[in-house]
């Protein structure tokens, strides 16, 4: 069949009826099936044009759409593209020189292009768009381009100037090559003018126009195509200068980040490094935290979240990672990488997937008994320094936990150890990144909530699929790779929203906190003494009664009590003490100021006194030295004479027995008191904690350390015995740290001698 033949016949049909239509008459008979004059209907083409149209491209169908919008708006008609319409439709663009029946199209088209144009409008009646006018006011104005990236175009536009009903917008949107490409259909769902488009071939020119469809559904005329761009992927750029690390599918490359040494503090142990150059406009500046516990995951979400800000997509043969390079700084010693806490800070460059600058600030991980108070310590240290050694404001702290994570008593622990740092406001500023996810709803928000910790979102990730295999489409890493983006996606849109939060009542927190921490310390060791001296008074009573005649006749006897004593205790290697050396007692340890001239900035002290020591006494008293006091029970042998001694009884004309137990009570009473007023400024500490902090009994965790003692005793590992001991007096300070909470708390009953 020859489809330009069959198309010529077709024009010159609807011509003629077009014609006839005017005077309301039809004349001749139906001829080829074209033409039914009869009917006063237009011509329809036979089934071989019919089915020939519906195969047309939808690119072809548009280019028909934009010759029709020519009639429509009144512009002269070219009869070399009319006869070029029915060419094409041929699907060679060349005509059929067998062919005997030729016309005249220009001819045809030259003549009756009024009367065409009027009979496309009459047929159109019926839609909403029904006149020239109609036509140019539903159209959208000043479609343009607000922003792009390496992955997405922003859109915006103006809404149709005139009284039309708009449900929602069309967009046509193709890639601009040498061999045309299919348009790809996009909705904006409402009637707001601006979209974006994502998932864009980064560095390529596209083709993109708009139009309005009213609340029948009726669509009008196309903005006219405007061409807009995607950025070069700023992630090709940074991969010239990465260093390959490992070949695969993907390759691994380390970033080429910038160790700032200078911004380096060592006595929080915390070092920066930088990756792009500084900006010189005015880019805002974000600043999270990110935290978790051992094992979480929590070095391989930070490497999730540059690749994400770089624009890496899962297509792309490479990764970037920073952990080698991290790694490769520490030199040393014993030193693991995890201990140091590590600020990654990524400059804003052309091409981001974030509009701001951002320090990602690892924190090491929590779970470990000993070193949680190194971290909490170093932490406070960061918080507290000014300039770019320190740390003066979040914008969100990150908790990073597995998905599966349920609350037993140890992830309890970990919540306290964590929560206990920040204030209220920092801890309601809070989003959860759910690592070792899979789409389902995470375990884990129903351990957050038994817990009551506030969090603003639960966003899953899952780190296998940073640096999975991505040869296979559609298999699990590439699920989770889209699931993880699109979680990064709101977690950085979430952190552009959040408001700098001051760190100042977080410095209070752990100021208050550490004074705390060192009066309870600083208790044990008198409560200790106490309990040895009732002890001993109770026994001394005892024996008194018990050789009643001896003492009225001056006889001497022997008796064994258990006393408390002092021993010096070596310091290890980079440890600082306070000790008083007036009362010769340890009245911080392990404590963070090395400098004998800075001893009043010791958390013992407050107002110029130490909280701790018997005396009381000014903080010039105390000196860091290279050992602390130990106290220890000891049993010795003891003679009547030195009863009347120890509690200056020795008197003439006295009832010995009845003065010296007199004594006795009366030295117990003045440690019993000093004991009491200790109590009572830790108990007021607490209450002020209570106020400000998010978790105010951090060291209530008196159950985890039991977990901890039984694990020691059963599985004997080399140093058990020692550990043993470190965490059974940490067990005791938890433990007087929740009495100390409770009213009226004194730790022994008065003496029932």
């Amino acid at each position: 069949m020859n489809y330009l033949r069959q198309g010529r016949q077709f024009a010159t049909s609807w011509l003629r009826w077009t014609q006839n239509d005017s005077n309301d008459t039809a004349t001749g008979e139906t001829k080829d099936g074209i033409l039914q004059e009869h009917d006063n209907k237009p011509p329809v083409a036979s089934a071989d044009i019919t089915k020939k149209t519906q195969i047309l491209s939808e690119s072809q169908r548009l280019r028909e759409d934009h010759e029709t919008s020519k009639f429509e708006q009144g512009d002269d008609i070219d009869a070399n593209a009319f006869e070029n319409i029915f060419k094409k439709d041929d699907g060679t663009g060349v005509e059929d020189e067998t062919s005997s029946d030729t016309i005249d199209v220009k001819k045809i088209c030259s003549e009756s292009s009024a009367h065409v144009l009027n009979t496309r409008l009459d047929t159109n009646k019926t839609k909403h768009l029904d006149s020239k006018e109609n036509s140019y006011s539903c159209i959208p104005e000043k479609l343009n381009l607000i922003k792009a990236s390496s992955s997405e175009i922003t859109l915006r536009w103006d809404a149709p100037p005139a009284d039309y009903n708009i449900s929602h917008y069309e967009i046509r949107y193709r890639e601009c090559t040498e061999k045309t490409t299919r348009w790809i259909f996009l909705e904006t769902g409402d009637n707001k003018t601006n979209a974006k488009i994502i998932d864009l071939k980064a560095g390529a020119e596209f083709e993109v126009k708009v139009r309005a469809v009213d609340t029948n559904g009726e669509e009008g005329p196309y903005h006219p195509p405007i061409k807009v761009a995607t950025i070069e992927s700023l992630a090709n750029k940074v991969r010239l200068s990465a260093t390959l690390h490992s070949e695969g599918c993907p390759s691994v490359y380390l970033l080429p980040m910038k160790h700032e040494e200078m911004f380096d503090n060592k006595k929080a142990k915390a070092r920066k490094y930088v990756l792009g150059k500084a900006n010189v406009s005015l880019v805002p500046e974000k600043t999270i935290l990110v935290i978790g516990a051992s094992k979480s995951g929590k070095s391989l979400t930070i490497e999730g979240m540059v690749n994400y800000i770089l624009g890496v997509s899962w297509n792309e043969d490479y990764r970037f990672s920073l952990a080698q390079e991290l790694s490769s700084e520490i030199s040393t010693n014993t030193d693991d990488k995890t201990e140091w806490i590590t600020c990654i800070r990524v400059n804003h460059s052309l091409g981001s997937q974030i509009d701001y600058n951002i320090n990602i600030i690892e924190i090491p991980g929590f779970g470990n008994l000993e070193i949680d108070k190194q971290i909490v310590y170093r932490i406070q240290e960061y918080f507290t320094t000014e300039g770019e050694q320190g740390i003066a404001c979040l914008n969100a702290v990150c908790l990073v936990i597995p998905a599966s994570t349920a609350l037993s008593t140890e992830q309890k622990y970990i919540f306290d150890a964590i929560f206990s740092i920040f204030d209220k406001k920092v801890a309601e500023n809070m989003l959860i990144l759910a690592t070792f996810g899979d789409g389902d709803e995470p375990q884990v928000t129903e351990a957050l909530n038994i817990a009551h910790v506030p969090y603003k979102k639960c966003l899953q990730v899952n780190n296998v699929a940073w640096f999975g295999s991505n040869k296979s489409k559609k298999s699990p890493n590439e699920i989770y790779w889209d699931m993880s983006c699109e979680s990064l996606k709101t977690f950085f849109l979430e952190i552009e929203k959040a408001e700098s939060i001051s760190l100042l009542l977080t410095q209070v927190v752990l100021k208050n906190r550490e004074k705390i921490e060192a009066m309870i310390r600083g208790l044990l060791p008198q409560i200790e003494e106490g309990t040895n001296k009732l002890n001993t008074l109770q026994e001394e009573v005892l024996i008194l009664e018990r050789h009643k005649s001896d003492v009225e006749e001056y006889k001497e006897f022997k008796y064994k009590v258990t006393e408390t004593h002092q021993r010096k205790v070596d310091l290890e290697t980079g440890k600082y003490v306070t000790n008083c050396l007036q009362c010769n007692r340890t009245c911080h340890y392990p404590c963070a100021i090395p400098d004998d001239d800075d001893k009043e900035n010791c958390a013992a002290m407050c107002e110029g006194n130490c909280m701790v020591c018997p005396g009381k006494c000014h903080w010039q008293k105390h000196k860091n030295n290279s050992y602390r006091f130990e106290v220890f029970p000891i049993e010795v042998e003891k003679t009547y004479e030195d009863i009347k001694q120890k509690y200056h009884a020795a008197k003439k004309n006295a009832k010995q027995q009845k003065v010296v137990i007199e004594e006795a009570k009366q030295a117990f009473s003045l440690l019993k008191h000093d004991v009491s007023k200790t109590i009572q400024k830790v108990a007021g500490f607490i209450t002020e904690l209570n106020t400000i902090a998010f978790k105010p009994d951090h060291l209530g965790v008196a159950d985890y350390i039991d977990i901890v003692l039984e694990n020691e005793k059963k599985e004997k590992k080399p140093g058990w015995e020692n550990r043993t001991k470190i965490y059974s007096k940490m067990r005791d300070e938890a433990q007087l740290m929740s009495n100390v909470q409770a009213k009226n708390f004194l730790p022994w009953d008065e003496p029932s001698c």
